[in-house]
């Protein structure tokens, strides 16, 4: 009983795992949609909410971006630390 809890735990880390990592392509190719973007608009990001228009500047997308995607990075080295945890019990 308690190899299969183990088991199916490990199982359920990898799938974390595997759908942060996918995540974190996600966040790059955000990453690349702003700089196209901002390169098209002289370095702006215009954010249109209907009744109002924003534009900022590409950094700030791209850090939030960036900052999400090392956030998701350490997701994974903690699931990949979790499954050998599970595999030596």
């Amino acid at each position: 009983m308690k190899q299969m809890v183990f088991k199916v735990s490990r199982e359920v880390v990898k799938i974390i795992r595997y759908l942060v990592i996918i995540g974190i392509i996600v966040m790059f190719l955000g990453i690349l949609s702003a700089v196209l973007d901002g390169w098209s608009q002289n370095g702006m990001l215009t954010l249109d909410y209907g009744s109002q228009i924003a534009q900022v500047p590409i950094w700030f997308p791209m850090l939030i971006l960036l900052l999400a995607a090392a956030i998701f990075y350490m997701v994974v080295m903690i699931m990949r630390v979790l499954d050998k945890l599970l595999m030596n019990f």
